[in-house]
């Protein structure tokens, strides 16, 4: 019911969105006139969406590439996620702001000095660079979240996803594990949730120091 809700929700969307980029389209060739800078903006926006779009399963993607927009409602459940995760997040802000302002300070240097004009990707690139920027800072912080544990804990082995995927799986709903430690030669499970690891109920035998690929 969820999934249809949410593609219900971007058909809907969709047909306004691009409707009103091919109206626009048809409009300005029609007259012959020069088109609005926002319609170059909808369309690297667009883009961008369909870029990280990829990084959700199908049904998200589809979602996303029919309503762009759509991907507010991704913001706003990752920052509820992250809320219990203030040093996450912290570095998500952190490292999406500097990769975004390295993206337009360099658009700018080769516009400048190498006379490389990119007006078509003055928002693309930048929207990129802050997902990618964020993504890596934020991994990088939740790995040492993880391995801070499992040392904690004396771990013979640790074995994380990357936090890029382990969103992934968050938000396709999946019983995907985030990280697996062995500890007094028994598996455990990380849970960003509670922040810790916990013991895994499944029937398991490996040596000490096999961790299995999360």
């Amino acid at each position: 019911m969820g999934e249809m809700i949410w593609l219900g929700m971007a058909l809907i969307g969709g047909l306004g969105w691009w409707g009103i980029i091919a109206l626009t389209f048809v409009w300005c060739a029609w007259r012959k006139r020069e088109r609005p800078k926002w319609l170059s903006f909808a369309i690297q926006f667009s883009a961008f969406i369909a870029f990280t779009a990829v990084f959700f399963e199908p049904i998200v993607l589809i979602g996303l590439l029919l309503f762009p927009l759509m991907w507010f409602f991704l913001g706003l459940w990752g920052l509820s996620v992250l809320t219990g995760h203030p040093d996450i997040l912290a570095a998500l802000v952190i490292g999406a702001v500097f990769a975004g302002l390295a993206a337009i300070w360099t658009g700018r240097q080769a516009e400048n000095r190498w006379h490389i004009h990119g007006p078509a990707i003055r928002l693309f690139a930048p929207l990129c660079a802050m997902w990618i920027g964020g993504l890596v800072a934020a991994g990088v912080i939740a790995e040492q979240k993880i391995q801070s544990e499992a040392e904690r804990l004396s771990a013979s082995c640790v074995n994380s996803r990357s936090f890029a995927s382990s969103i992934r799986i968050a938000a396709e709903g999946s019983s995907g594990t985030h990280a697996y430690a062995i500890i007094d030669g028994e598996l455990y499970n990380w849970s960003y949730k509670q922040s810790r690891f916990y013991l895994n109920q499944g029937n398991f035998s490996a040596s000490a120091t096999n961790c299995p690929q999360p």
